[in-house]
């Protein structure tokens, strides 16, 4: 017995030197390593958009790599084009929907951000159809007027701070449709190519007179 509680005392030490280094080490590594970066390539006849998918809209974020992985974007066109506003790809429909996840003021529509359309009144997004902002810059006139149409469509839920105008003056974006469409990713690289896109001549439908296609989307490893 005696043996013991020396060799007990002797470990003792040791041990709880070894636990709390193991748990340093946790802490030290494990909890600053970040999420890998989910980044989506589509392929267009006019050049490639990658586009970087936020962690914070999982269900968005899901769906849109479904689509991906399923080749549903390959061969489908931007069949909604409206210069110095946004260019969107996909089909209006009511039926297939995904739950909001908007994060009003931390996402605003400012140009390059990638969202989610609705066909309905509701918050829900159609999950077969994205778009791409583009915008313009505004003054305080047009940001008063785009703040009384917000209260009217939000029943004054969604207020443009003082920032949110700010950046609205010097970036372009489109404020009219903050807090009422879930903003999931934003372009990383090709903001050439979304400028392109939604410069092409179109019909009085906001249909390119000529297809953009996207040839093929894939996730980039």
């Amino acid at each position: 017995m005696k043996h013991n509680s020396v060799l007990k005392t002797l470990l003792n030490p040791l041990t709880n030197t070894l636990l709390t280094t193991i748990a340093a080490s946790t802490l030290l590594f494990g909890c600053t390593q970040q999420p890998e970066e989910t980044v989506v390539v589509l392929e267009t006849t006019l050049g490639d958009i990658e586009l970087l998918l936020y962690e914070d809209t999982p269900l968005h974020k899901a769906n849109f790599i479904d689509k991906v992985e399923s080749g549903y974007w390959n061969g489908r066109t931007f069949n909604r084009v409206i210069s110095n506003f946004m260019i969107q790809c996909g089909y209006e429909q009511t039926e297939n929907t995904v739950e909001p996840e908007i994060h009003f003021p931390k996402y605003i529509h400012t140009r390059g951000i990638l969202g989610m359309g609705r066909s309905r009144e509701d918050l829900l997004s159609n999950s077969e159809q994205f778009y791409i902002e583009w915008g313009k810059t505004f003054d305080d006139a047009t940001l008063d007027r785009t703040q009384e149409r917000l209260d009217r469509e939000t029943n004054g839920t969604v207020k443009l701070t003082d920032e949110i105008r700010e950046t609205y003056k010097t970036t372009a974006g489109s404020p009219h449709l903050d807090g009422q469409f879930t903003i999931f990713g934003e372009v990383r690289s090709g903001l050439d190519v979304v400028e392109a896109i939604q410069a092409v001549p179109t019909d009085s439908t906001d249909t390119p007179l000529t297809d953009v296609t996207i040839i093929k989307a894939y996730i980039k490893k």
